[in-house]
C-alpha cells in the first residue's frame, strides 16, 4: 500500500531544536578581566565564550560567526554597551543582549532595557554569587528566544511541508463541489489552472464504474470523519484513465459544524512530483495534517520531544503544550521506559533493533493505552541524531478530532499569560478584554471590566481623563502613543503608578486600542529611596571633603613653614615642593568626587548656555590674557547645574596643556535632526595618536579626571563628544546633541 501523505511528509521533516551549547560574545576592554570571567563562566555549565576586548571587534567577530547572546560591559574605552545596543536593535538585530558591568546606577538599567536589552547583570561581588547570576539570565534569555524561534521554525516548516507535497489536495463543500485546490491538482487532471478545476464536482473526475462506490464512501467518511487509501479509477479532462489512491476527511468550522471535505489524492500509476502551493488558510493546513490516523512525534537523543501532532496529544491523553519540550519517558508505563531505554543503548552499540514495536503510555487520567510506534532514525548537519516515530494506538478507543490551535490562538495566550497588563478599548475608551495582569493591575474581573471605561470604574483621577482622551485621539488618528505615567486608582482603594504604551490595531475590520500598561509603583519606591540615599551620601561626600580639606590646609602651612625655616637646603625644598604639588592634585581630585557625586542626579533643565559660559570664566582665577568668545545667545540646553563645569573644565584644560593660547570660542551649528556645539581654542592641539585616548581616566598630566569627567556628563545628557581639532592650530571639542533625547524631549531651544 502507498504510504499516506503525512507519513511521507513526516520522514522529510528534520527538528533542529535540540539543546546545543550556548554561545557567548563577551565584551569587555579589561583583557584581565575576560580572561577570568571566561573561565569561571564556562564552569558554570554548556557555554562557549568568546572574547571581544572592543565593540569593533566584537562587530567583525559576528560577521564570521553565530553567537547565541552578547554579554556586554557598559563603560569601555572607545564605543561604550549601549552604544553597542543600540546599534544592532537600529539594524534589526535581536540577539539576547545582557549588560554586564560594575556600574549598578538604576537609570542605566533602565536605558538598557528601554533600548532592547533582555537583562542587566551587576560584575561586582563574590564570583560564585555573580557567576551563578549571569549563567542563569544567560540560560534564561537563550531559551526564551530559542522557544520564540522554535514556533517560527515550527511555522515554517508546515509551509515547506505543504508546499513541497506532490499530492493533489482539493477543498470542496457538502455536496462535492470543488471550492479550492493545490497545483498538483489541477495539473493532475490535466487543466492549465485553478479557476478552470473550481467549481466543479469532485465526482466528475471519477470514472462511472467507481462512482456508486465513491458515493458510499462519501457518507462513510461523513459519518467516520475520514476514510483512507481507497483506489478509484480517476479521469482526467480529456476523458484519460488513471489509477488513484484517495483518502479524505471532513472540515469543519470553528465550531465543529461539518462544513465540506479534504481529499488527498495521488496517481498511482504514474507519479508525478510536483511543489504544492501552500494553501492560503492555515485551518486547511492542519486539516490535512489531521487526515492521519497516526501520531507524528520528533525525540532528540535525550528524550526530550521537540514536536508533536495533534494525534499524538489525542493517544497520550496530554494537550501539545504539555508534550512538547518535555521527555518522552514522561508518558510511558515504567515497564515500556526499561525497554525504551534497552532498545537506545543497543542501537549505541551498533545493534540491529527493529524499528517497529509496541509498548504502553500512561494518559493524563491514569488509563493506559498500547501504541504501536514505528521509528526512523535520522542524523541533523551536526551529527546529532532526531528520531522520527510515527504513533499508532492500536486499542479500542473513540476517535476525536482536537480543535485546531490557530494564529490568533496562540496570540491569545500570549496576550493572556504576558507579565504585563495588556487590554483592548474601543476608541470610545469602553473595555472589550485583558488579560490576568490586568485584574491584578486593577483590582477588577474581567467581567467587571469589560463595557467600561476608566471613568467610569473610577480607575483615573479627573485631572488625568483629558489626558487620557488626548491618546485616544492620536490612537483614532492610527498613531502610537507612550509611554505615559498616570496613577491608576486600584478597586481596593490602594494607587498604582503606571506607564502606558498604546497601539492602534484592526481586528474584524473594526479600530480597537491595544493598550500595554506596566506598574512601576515598585520602581517609583525605589528610586525614591536611591534619591534619600544619594542626599545621604551626598552629605557625607561633603563633611569628608571639607575635613580631608582642612587637613590639606594644614599640611601645606606646615610645609611653607618648613621651606621658610630651611634656607638654602635645596634638597629639602625640592621634597616640600614635592609635598605641595600632591597636595594639589588632592585638593583637584575631591573637586572632582564633589562634581563626580553630581552626575544624574538632578533632573534636566534648559539651561542658558552664555550664561553657563560666564559662570566658568568667572570660576577661573587666572585667564593668562586669553580672550573667551561665547557665540551662542539664545541656545538653551536640556542638562543640569554641571553644564558649568563642563565648560570650566574645558577652559582650564586649554589653560593648562595649550601653550601659547590667545582666544577660545564657543559656538553652535544647527543641523536637521542634530545640533553641533563646539569649543576651540588656537594653542598647540592634540597630537593625532593620542585623540582616541583623551577621554579616558587617567589621561594627561593631572588628576586624570578632567575630560573623562566631561565624557561622562556628556553621556548622563544623551550627547556625544569628539577631539576635531588639528595639531598646531589648536584643540576642537565638537559635541553631537540629537534634536530629540532617549525620553522623547527636545534637546535644545532657540530663542
Amino acid at each position: 500500500m502507498v504510504e499516506s501523505t503525512v507519513e511521507f511528509l513526516s520522514k522529510a521533516v528534520v527538528d533542529l531544536t535540540e539543546e546545543a551549547p550556548i554561545r557567548v560574545l563577551h565584551v569587555d576592554d579589561e583583557l584581565d578581566f575576560l580572561k577570568t570571567a571566561k573561565q569561571i563562566l564556562e564552569m558554570q555549565g554548556a557555554f562557549e565564550v568568546e572574547t571581544a576586548s572592543s565593540v569593533e571587534e566584537a562587530m567583525e567577530k559576528m560577521k564570521e560567526k553565530e553567537f547565541d547572546v552578547i554579554v556586554s560591559d557598559y563603560i569601555m574605552s572607545g564605543k561604550h554597551g549601549l552604544q553597542f545596543l543600540k546599534e544592532l536593535r537600529e539594524s534589526e538585530n535581536n540577539i539576547p543582549f545582557i549588560i554586564f558591568t560594575g556600574k549598578g546606577r538604576e537609570i542605566v538599567a533602565i536605558r538598557a532595557l528601554n533600548l532592547g536589552a533582555d537583562q542587566y547583570v551587576n560584575k561586582i561581588g563574590k564570583p560564585e554569587t555573580v557567576y551563578y547570576e549571569l549563567a542563569h539570565g544567560i540560560r534564561q534569555t537563550v531559551k526564551r528566544k530559542r522557544a520564540t524561534k522554535e514556533v517560527w521554525t515550527r511555522e515554517q516548516r508546515l509551509s515547506a511541508i505543504f508546499s513541497s507535497s506532490p499530492d493533489s489536495v482539493t477543498v470542496s463543500d457538502l455536496e462535492g463541489k470543488i471550492v479550492d485546490c493545490n497545483e498538483a491538482a489541477w495539473k493532475l487532471t490535466g487543466f492549465t489552472s485553478k479557476e478552470e478545476l473550481l467549481g466543479k464536482s469532485s465526482f466528475e473526475f471519477i470514472a462511472e464504474k467507481d462512482r456508486k462506490r465513491a458515493l458510499k464512501n462519501l457518507k462513510k467518511t461523513f459519518e467516520k470523519g475520514t476514510i483512507r487509501n481507497v483506489k478509484y479509477t480517476f479521469l482526467k479532462k480529456d476523458g484519460e484513465k488513471y489509477t488513484g489512491e484517495l483518502s479524505a476527511s471532513v472540515l469543519k468550522d470553528s465550531s465543529g459544524n461539518p462544513i465540506g471535505f479534504v481529499g488527498v489524492a495521488r496517481d498511482i500509476t504514474e507519479r508525478r512530483k510536483a511543489e504544492e502551493r501552500l494553501l492560503e488558510s492555515e485551518e486547511r493546513f492542519r486539516s490535512i495534517v489531521e487526515n492521519s490516523h497516526d501520531g507524528i512525534v520528533m525525540i532528540d537523543n535525550k528524550f526530550m520531544i521537540a514536536y508533536a501532532n495533534d494525534e499524538t496529544s489525542h493517544i497520550i491523553g496530554y494537550s501539545k503544550e504539555e508534550i512538547v519540550g518535555h521527555s518522552f519517558m514522561k508518558f510511558l508505563s515504567e515497564e515500556s521506559k526499561n525497554l525504551v531505554k534497552d532498545r537506545y543503548l543497543r542501537r549505541q552499540k551498533g545493534e540491529r533493533v527493529t524499528s517497529t514495536y509496541e509498548f504502553k503510555v500512561v494518559r493524563k487520567d491514569g488509563q493506559e493505552r498500547d501504541v504501536e510506534i514505528k521509528s526512523t532514525v535520522m542524523r541533523d548537519s551536526r551529527g546529532m541524531m532526531q528520531t522520527v516515530a510515527q504513533l499508532l494506538d492500536i486499542t479500542e478507543r473513540k476517535k476525536a478530532e482536537e480543535k485546531l490551535r490557530s494564529s490568533e490562538e496562540r496570540l491569545k495566550i500570549l496576550f493572556e499569560f504576558a507579565p504585563d497588563a495588556y487590554y483592548l478599548n474601543d476608541l470610545a475608551g469602553n473595555f472589550v478584554d485583558g488579560n490576568k495582569a490586568a485584574e491584578e493591575l486593577t483590582g477588577y474581573n474581567r467581567s467587571e471590566l469589560v463595557r467600561k471605561t476608566f471613568l467610569k470604574l473610577g480607575l483615573l483621577r479627573r485631572r488625568q481623563i483629558p489626558k487620557a482622551a488626548k491618546l485616544l485621539a492620536k490612537n483614532a488618528l492610527g498613531k502610537p502613543t507612550g509611554p505615559d505615567e498616570f496613577v491608576l486608582n486600584r478597586k481596593d482603594g490602594a494607587q498604582a503608578s503606571v506607564e502606558i504604551r498604546t497601539f492602534p490595531v484592526k481586528i474584524n475590520g473594526q479600530t480597537l486600542v491595544l493598550g500595554i500598561a506596566r506598574d512601576v509603583t515598585e520602581r517609583k519606591k525605589t528610586l525614591e529611596k536611591l534619591k534619600i540615599l544619594n542626599e545621604k551620601l551626598g552629605v557625607v561626600g561633603k563633611l569628608t571633603r571639607h575635613d580631608v580639606r582642612n587637613k590639606l590646609s594644614t599640611i601645606t602651612n606646615n610645609v611653607y613653614l618648613a621651606r621658610q625655616t630651611l634656607t638654602g637646603d635645596s634638597k629639602t625644598s625640592e621634597y616640600l615642593e614635592d609635598v605641595n604639588s600632591s597636595c594639589g592634585q588632592m585638593e583637584r581630585i575631591l573637586d572632582f568626587t564633589s562634581n563626580y557625586e553630581k552626575l544624574g542626579v538632578e533632573e534636566l533643565i534648559y539651561i542658558d548656555v552664555e550664561k553657563s559660559v560666564e559662570d566658568a570664566v568667572s570660576l577661573s582665577s587666572d585667564l593668562k590674557g586669553v580672550k573667551v568668545m561665547s557665540d551662542c545667545k539664545g541656545l538653551k540646553l536640556l542638562a543640569d547645574s554641571l553644564l558649568r563645569q563642563l565648560f570650566y573644565n574645558l577652559i582650564d584644560n586649554s589653560l593648562r596643556h595649550g601653550e601659547r593660547v590667545s582666544q577660545i570660542r564657543i559656538f553652535y551649528e544647527v543641523g536637521k535632526d542634530q545640533m553641533r556645539l563646539v569649543y576651540e581654542d588656537d594653542g598647540v592641539g592634540i597630537p593625532k595618536a593620542e585623540k582616541e585616548t583623551i577621554f579616558e581616566k587617567g589621561y594627561g598630566k593631572g588628576t586624570g579626571y578632567g575630560l573623562w569627567l566631561i565624557w561622562q556628563m556628556c553621556e548622563v545628557y544623551g550627547w556625544t563628544i569628539k577631539e576635531t581639532g588639528k595639531v598646531g592650530k589648536g584643540v576642537q571639542f565638537t559635541i553631537t546633541i540629537p534634536k530629540m533625547n532617549e525620553s522623547g524631549k527636545i534637546a535644545y531651544r532657540l530663542h
